[in-house]
């Protein structure tokens, strides 16, 4: 039986009535009562609120609170959904009702454009501890693996390089995540060109400056140096990285480096 979009049936003597969908994204409703329960956006609202309000430069309306709130949550909720420009959620807004209606209300992407516009100019570190904070919740020490790999650019955007390793154009991302949890502790973006190893030594020892406490932590080749070694002393119980070669290195493995010769991409490996 062809069944009309618009039309009231009864079904084991309960009246069920068939409309127009409300909403392509239902999965929207689950995620903003996450996200809008969760201690880590309070906090980083009340951070974001509190440093707008005291700013003298421009803020498009964004030191309202209810405003912050709505948009912040319209944003992360956006990019959860697979909308990755304030144009793309700004859209969603446009042609679902039930965004509005989640949200508290609608906006528009020269809104969300002037948002993010705010949050790089003043938001940035506010964000930078939400995330942490929100990857290492109920943890009492985390297991931290440090990994990067390339954002592939098909224009000429400023960062963007070809990146020898990937043989691919665009930027280069690093990130941290708990192994055990598989939440993102910490997420930058570096030039397209940089080694897979840039920006690590720096976030961990910003994590550790902001109080998280790190049990295992595994790094890219060519993080450790005398003076890393001597900010995780005491502080990272257990980690693990392949040390850049070097003569003396070379020479200690005499013993029990093979015999042939080292090609490009060998390895020889000994406790």
């Amino acid at each position: 039986m062809r069944i009309p979009t618009s039309a009231t049936i009864e079904l084991n003597n309960i009246n069920v009535e068939i409309g127009t969908p409300m909403s392509k994204d239902a999965g929207l409703l689950p995620i903003a009562k996450e996200i809008r329960t969760s201690s880590w956006f309070s906090t980083l609202i009340d951070e974001l609120h509190s440093t707008l309000s005291k700013s003298h430069g421009v803020t498009h309306g964004f030191s309202n609170r209810s405003k912050l709130e709505s948009a912040i949550l319209s944003i992360i909720a956006g990019l959860s959904l697979g909308k990755r420009t304030p144009n793309a959620i700004a859209q969603a807004f446009a042609k679902d009702p039930l965004w509005a209606a989640v949200m508290g209300r609608s906006f528009t992407q020269r809104e969300l454009s002037r948002l993010m516009e705010v949050l790089e100019a003043k938001g940035y570190e506010h964000l930078r501890r939400a995330l942490l904070f929100s990857g290492s919740a109920g943890q009492d020490a985390v297991w931290a693996d440090m990994d990067s790999s390339l954002l592939p650019l098909y224009g000429e955007q400023e960062g963007g390089a070809y990146n020898g390793h990937y043989h691919e154009f665009g930027y280069h991302a690093g990130w941290a995540v708990d192994v055990r949890t598989h939440r993102i502790l910490a997420i930058w973006l570096n030039e397209g060109q940089e080694h897979t190893s840039k920006g690590q030594a720096d976030q961990l020892l910003w994590m550790l400056n902001q109080g998280v406490k790190i049990d295992l932590s595994r790094f890219d080749a060519g993080i450790i140096s005398p003076d890393m070694l001597n900010a995780m002393e005491g502080r990272v119980k257990h980690f693990v990285s392949r040390i850049k070669p070097n003569a003396v290195l070379r020479g200690l493995a005499e013993d029990v480096r093979p015999a042939s010769p080292l090609y490009a991409g060998a390895r020889a490996y000994s406790e």
